[in-house]
């Protein structure tokens, strides 16, 4: 959501060197999922392809800069006493800090794409103006829906496609100068943690090596044991679900229909009530603590939950699912 507030940004950080000014332009996903966009998308999932096939040890690489959220911590790390992460919750940095994390996302994309670029092209033939058309676009959660539509055509509003499906076809340039067509398994739909994840024993962050991240209906707690054991035997017994469906019926009941809880506006009327007049103090828009139920950060809070594991568990590392940032 907070993409959504942020649809031009001059490339000036990364592209001081440009011989004229050029913008990266952000898109919904289900804009950039047309055929007028095909070219655009297609370099947009190479970009992400890329990005997250860099090593963990790369400061650039997709895992180096989802950890920038914080986690996993440490004993101490949490509570009234502990820092609590980089990831600013329910205090008026909520806003920027996200942005910035956006942004720092968004030159991994770049610069994973600039590296591709020159073993394309070559490394004297390859600039940054190659790249200024890769950008961070969004999943727009604030469509309109109207009172009449079945749930299928809430779904097709939505949740794009592009977000679920498990593979998706893509054309680029290869690196012999032919254009390559091929089928790849969707970038947008998970990330494996190759090196996993340490922590202390009693840590619900641990993770094995090779670990791949999951989505509801699904929980990826493999830690501590009694909580794995717990969670594997909910993921067997939902093993004959359409799995695909039930996130897709999840996040239209969050978003759409009535929101994370009964009692609990949905996300898109949480994005109206941010907007209230009640709301325009920047503290009140800006966050939970200060605004409990009309800041921005609400549907935030509340799509990370319908989005990132099954709800019993905790959501651990959901910075590391690429629609979660």
């Amino acid at each position: 959501g907070i993409i959504l507030l942020q649809r031009e940004l001059k490339c000036t950080r990364t592209f001081s060197n440009m011989s004229s000014p050029k913008y990266t332009t952000r898109m919904s996903i289900r804009e950039l999922d047309t055929p007028k966009h095909k070219k655009t998308r297609d370099r947009f999932l190479l970009a992400w392809k890329l990005f997250k096939e860099r090593d963990d040890t790369c400061k650039k690489s997709f895992h180096s800069i989802a950890e920038y959220h914080g986690m996993p911590f440490d004993k101490g790390d949490v509570g009234p006493e502990g820092w609590g992460g980089y990831c600013q919750h329910g205090n008026v940095l909520f806003p920027v800090w996200h942005r910035y994390y956006c942004h720092e996302l968004e030159q991994g994309l770049k610069d994973a794409m600039l590296e591709y670029m020159k073993k394309c092209k070559g490394t004297e033939n390859a600039s940054e103006e190659d790249v200024c058309d890769i950008a961070l676009h969004y999943w727009d959660e604030s469509v309109p829906i109207d009172k009449d539509d079945t749930e299928d055509q809430k779904i097709e509003k939505l949740v794009p496609k592009l977000l679920t499906n498990e593979k998706v076809t893509i054309t680029y340039p290869g690196t012999d100068g032919q254009e390559v067509t091929e089928q790849i398994m969707n970038p947008l739909t998970h990330f494996e943690v190759k090196a996993g994840i340490s922590g202390n024993a009693d840590s619900w962050y641990l993770k094995p090596k090779n670990y791949q991240t999951v989505r509801f209906p699904f929980s990826g707690i493999k830690n501590p044991p009694n909580q794995k054991d717990i969670a594997d035997d909910h993921n067997d017994s939902i093993s004959d679900l359409d799995h695909t469906e039930t996130l897709q019926k999840n996040l239209v009941h969050t978003i759409a229909d009535v929101g994370r809880h009964e009692a609990d506006d949905t996300v898109i009327q949480l994005f109206k009530n941010c907007l209230d007049d009640d709301a325009q103090m920047y503290n009140k828009f800006s966050n939970t603590n200060s605004n409990p139920h009309n800041s921005m950060e609400q549907p935030h809070n509340d799509v990370h939950v319908a989005c990132g594991g099954y709800t019993k568990f905790k959501i651990g590392k959901s910075f590391f699912d690429h629609t979660l940032f």
